[in-house]
């Protein structure tokens, strides 16, 4: 499907889509819990739908969901409730114990899906294959085997791709983790370790998006479990005891920064935008895209609990985004409508996403009319006004949307094919776009 965003004046509001990895990381605690978990205000993302489906195929008792999809592969983009109540009853993987030959689950287009879910199955001990749908059968799993085997998990795929074919029962130990590409392996050791019957560490080596991590501790101590870390040189260490259990709770699963990231820019480029449902003292790492505005002069404030944020005169920035990956296509758009030449540090995380993004970035924004290279770990963004024209999403909904609000900006518009690739992340991206005065079609 192709989209066509037209030069805009915007001016609305917008309530920011739930976090996907909140609610990825709270269905799968959830599952392990005993009791029943309440999540208020779940993303209906594809991701999460894809995790979600996951914790019913396994067991999990699922109550109060108001017709809820199957995960799709670029379905139509439309409007969808993401203010939703679930209970779940879990109690896995005691209480709902997998088939002992041939179970096989797809974790759809979702690397977090993935990677977390890895962790939960090999509590048992009956092999189960996680598979993987479109963008993800291209992302890297091998990070994944060489954790488990740790912890006496046999993981095989191929060639260190998916799908992943996995064997438990895991068992306590210590870990030594290369987390330089991604922490969710960390995360997902960190779900699973603490329901052993032995205590474990994680000495997790050059550490990155540390935020991510922050996140999935936090979560579980709501939950009721107890695990401490401390940096140790250059090394991020965790301590986990064993012998505990997850406890049903009530979790209100707080606003997207990441998502809400791309409405920000285009209010600080566009027009103006309020945004309803972030949490100001978040844990999450996309969080500091205020950072980013900031350096770059964009006039935001809060107001009754409200983010809102105002076209202004920008000027070139410099901003590390290691930690934040997933900061990059808004920013790199931000970039290209201030003044001057703007670096955007951490280019090197970009390779294992949904594409190469570093990649589809540049190749996309240049196609637009923009001046953007890459030098080293830098994006290098020179300012000015993109023409416009027509550009490819890569299958990438992070890319999509970078492309979509060039648009608003843009000489004479910006034609997105792909365009459905937002509803891994933001179904109704488009929809919301329009409401704010987006010309859309």
């Amino acid at each position: 499907m192709r989209k066509l965003i037209l030069p805009s004046e915007i001016n609305g509001g917008v309530v920011a889509p739930a976090s996907k990895s909140l609610t990825i990381r709270a269905l799968a605690v959830a599952l392990l819990a005993d009791g029943e978990t309440e999540l208020v205000n779940t993303s209906l993302s594809n991701d999460a739908l894809a995790a979600l489906h996951l914790v019913r195929s396994l067991g999990g008792k699922i109550e109060e969901v108001e017709e809820i999809p199957p995960p799709k592969i670029y379905p139509q983009s439309r409007e969808r409730d993401s203010r939703q109540k679930i209970k779940i009853s879990g109690g896995f993987p005691e209480k709902n114990p997998v088939p002992q030959k041939g179970f096989s689950l797809s974790c759809g287009e979702s690397a977090l899906t993935m990677r977390l879910f890895a962790a939960v199955v090999a509590l048992q001990p009956h092999q189960v294959q996680l598979r993987a749908e479109g963008t993800l059968r291209r992302r890297p799993m091998d990070m994944v085997e060489r954790a488990l085997a740790q912890v006496g998990v046999e993981c095989r795929m191929r060639r260190g791709f998916p799908p992943l074919e996995i064997r438990g029962p895991m068992k306590p130990g210590r870990v030594i983790l290369e987390a330089t590409r991604t922490s969710q392996v960390l995360s997902g050791l960190l779900l699973a370790l603490p329901v052993l019957d032995g205590d474990s560490e994680i000495k997790a080596r050059g550490l990155k998006s540390r935020p991510y991590v922050e996140v999935t501790t936090d979560l579980i101590q709501k939950f009721g479990i107890n695990c401490s870390g401390q940096k140790v040189g250059n090394d991020d260490c965790f301590f986990i005891p064993g012998k505990q259990r997850y406890r049903g709770t009530k979790i209100a699963i707080e606003g997207d920064w990441s998502a809400a990231a791309f409405f920000l820019v285009a209010g600080a480029l566009a027009g103006r935008v309020e945004i309803k449902g972030l949490n100001p003292d978040s844990k999450q790492a996309d969080r500091r895209i205020l950072e980013a505005l900031k350096a770059a002069g964009a006039k935001f404030l809060w107001f009754d609990g409200n983010l809102v944020v105002e076209k202004s005169k920008l000027r070139g920035f410099d901003f590390d985004a290691a930690d934040c990956p997933d900061l990059f296509p808004p920013l790199c758009v931000l970039a290209l409508g201030a003044e001057g030449h703007s670096r955007i540090w951490g280019a090197g995380r970009l390779i294992i996403k949904e594409s190469n993004r570093a990649a589809a970035l540049i190749s996309e924004l240049t196609a637009l009319g923009g001046k953007i290279a890459q030098e080293g770990e830098a994006i290098v963004v020179e300012g000015g006004k993109p023409c416009g024209g027509e550009c490819r999403s890569w299958g990438d909904h992070r890319v999509a949307m970078a492309a979509a609000v060039v648009g608003l900006i843009s000489e004479e518009g910006v034609k997105v094919d792909d365009s459905e690739a937002v509803a891994k992340s933001f179904p109704d991206f488009f929809e919301k776009l329009a409401a704010c005065g987006g010309k859309v079609q």
